[in-house]
């Protein structure tokens, strides 16, 4: 079977056009699933409408392709109620909404 087809992320890796890269396919998928990302929002900027559309596009679009993403968050802050698909506290909202991007 291709393996394109078993892990939709080959196909962004190989849209990069990583013409030095010697890598196969599993090698890649082992990065992408073993390499941890973190996203750090700090706490002065934390509730303000930019910083969390900014984390919840880096989640979207790390999501997809990392396996071990690690989001640090300050407690006890809102979701701005101007953002569409998420809600509550701040740190909840974005584990759900890792999860539906990513959830393995």
């Amino acid at each position: 079977m291709n393996q394109e087809r078993v892990d939709g992320r080959l196909r962004f890796v190989r849209s990069l056009h990583l013409t030095s890269c010697q890598m196969d396919a599993e090698e890649v998928l082992r990065c992408l699933d073993e390499t941890p990302i973190a996203i750090v929002i700090g706490s002065s900027t934390a509730g303000t409408f930019n910083t969390q559309v900014t984390a919840l596009t880096a989640l979207n679009l790390l999501g997809r392709l990392f396996r071990h993403l690690c989001i640090c968050v300050p407690p006890n802050v809102l979701v701005d109620e101007r953002l569409p698909f998420v809600q509550g506290q701040l740190d909840c909202a974005l584990l759900q909404f890792a999860t539906r991007v990513s959830p393995k």
